[in-house]
């Protein structure tokens, strides 16, 4: 069923806020001390679960079943399993809370021990969580085994906002099974692959199914800003949709699995136009966006959160940037990351004059058709100039603006300038030769600067931009 609704419901719209006033279980890499934290909390400790910043932390068992109110600050940490680990990791109880914030979780195989068992997850949830920069990527299917359970199942309230799950196999599931109340905002689901082994009549066949998200005929899924790219991997199978019970597409999605058209807006798979998942700024991995993709500026404007999932920023209607909406997705194209190609993305960072210091350029891609241009300079009074400008590109390798200056303004002790008025200042150009060198030219309306060029080589990237050599 297809809904637009002017605000998100709010039985399960909630805001946890355990982690105030709490001491830290600072700096945890150690499974056994993580198991140890939680169980004082759900004995009525207050403190936080803080993992180890970046750390890579083996899973050697099941965590206590979470009692009480438990926030785990991941740092970037990411959760391997141990080489003989299968089971379901962590449970919410009913009436207990959860928060997991900038966690990665890789590496997990999951099978049922029991075939006569009910269903589980990696992650079951039948209390209340919040998911918010977390990372569920390259999480294999169990080749051994007729049966396995999804990365995340939600039997209660959740909420998940800026989380990937990108590229994990799964026997009979999805990679999130919702069986309760479900929220996704700003997600990424995609590249995620389930086989359903079907032997009740006849020869065992085999069905591909719907492999990011399913949810059950008694369950509310709803669902702003999400990016899902779902396909049959295995053309020749019939394939179903798992998506029952009641669905809410708010707005600001982008799904490209046409399984599910009949209960969601589908667009074409190719037009999602994914990059890679990788280290793109931030604390967790994410999958970021090609210039063409149908997710860039489809986010809608009541839902943008502030940020991505690497804590860069969404655009704001109205800005300077004049960004008209925010992407779909937890990844911010307008960040100023993902595509290496210099055409597109390669020309972001910092860019000097060799031959006379001073002479600083900054380049800053705000959207796919936007870049920000600064440049430090000096005056003929040997006073400090700083002119910037905002220029279009739509692709090749030139950048050229009419550019503005700042005059007048005045520090106010305590606070922001005071004073200042814009004024034209003239044109700056800029021929980008290689991903490492090119030349600025410029023409000021002023007489006594008149018009020039120099040689600009890159000093600095921005991390996970790409186009690092010529």
């Amino acid at each position: 069923m297809k809904a637009h609704l002017p605000a998100l419901a709010t039985a399960f719209f909630f805001m946890l806020s355990c982690a105030d006033g709490r001491p830290d279980s600072a700096g945890l890499s150690q499974w056994e001390d993580i198991a140890a934290a939680i169980d004082r909390i759900n004995a009525g400790s207050a403190e936080t679960v803080v993992l180890a910043t970046r750390a890579t932390i083996s899973v050697t068992g099941p965590l206590p079943p979470v009692s009480g109110i438990v926030s785990i600050e991941g740092n970037g940490a990411t959760l391997e399993p141990a080489d003989t680990f299968r089971q379901p990791m962590l449970r919410v109880l009913e009436d207990a809370r959860l928060e997991v914030r900038d966690l990665t979780v890789s590496g997990f195989v999951r099978e049922l021990q029991d075939s006569n068992a009910g269903l589980f997850g990696l992650i079951d949830n039948s209390g209340h969580a919040l998911f918010e920069r977390v990372t569920m990527a390259a999480n294999p299917r169990c080749e051994d085994c007729g049966r396995g359970f999804p990365l995340v199942l939600n039997r209660g309230q959740m909420r998940m906002n800026n989380v990937t799950v990108y590229d994990n196999d799964t026997r009979v599931n999805a990679a999130v099974h919702n069986d309760g109340s479900l929220q996704i905002i700003h997600s990424t689901l995609a590249e995620n692959r389930s086989i359903f082994v079907y032997c009740s009549l006849g020869p065992c066949a085999q069905l591909a199914r719907s492999s990011s998200l399913a949810s059950t005929q008694t369950s509310r899924t709803e669902l702003a800003n999400v990016l899902i790219q779902d396909e049959s991997h295995l053309a020749h199978l019939p394939v179903s949709c798992w998506l029952e019970g009641e669905v809410v597409d708010i707005g600001g999605n982008r799904f490209a699995d046409p399984v599910c058209a009949n209960v969601l807006s589908t667009v074409p798979y190719d037009s999602v136009a994914l990059g890679r998942l990788g280290d793109h700024g931030g604390l967790v991995p994410t999958v970021g966006l090609e210039p063409e993709s149908v997710a860039i500026d489809a986010g809608l404007d009541d839902y943008c959160s502030a940020n991505d999932a690497r804590l860069a920023h969404r655009p704001v209607s109205g800005s300077i940037l004049n960004e008209p909406r925010c992407d779909a997705g937890a990844f911010e194209f307008a960040g100023g990351f993902g595509n290496p190609d210099l055409a597109a993305n390669g020309l972001n960072g910092l860019w000097f004059d060799r031959e006379h210091d001073g002479h600083y350029v900054h380049v800053m891609r705000v959207s796919p058709d936007r870049v920000h241009l600064s440049w430090s300079a000096f005056d003929p009074g040997a006073r400090q100039m700083w002119i910037y400008a905002v220029a279009g590109h739509e692709g090749g390798t030139t950048l050229s603006a009419p550019a503005y200056i700042n005059l007048d303004g005045q520090r106010l002790p305590g606070g922001a300038p005071d004073g200042s008025r814009v004024e034209p200042w003239g044109e700056i150009t800029i021929e980008f030769e290689t991903c490492t060198r090119g030349t600025f030219r410029y023409r000021a309306n002023d007489p006594g600067i008149g018009e020039g060029e120099f040689q600009l080589d890159r000093l600095a990237f921005i991390e996970g931009g790409g186009c690092t050599g010529d």
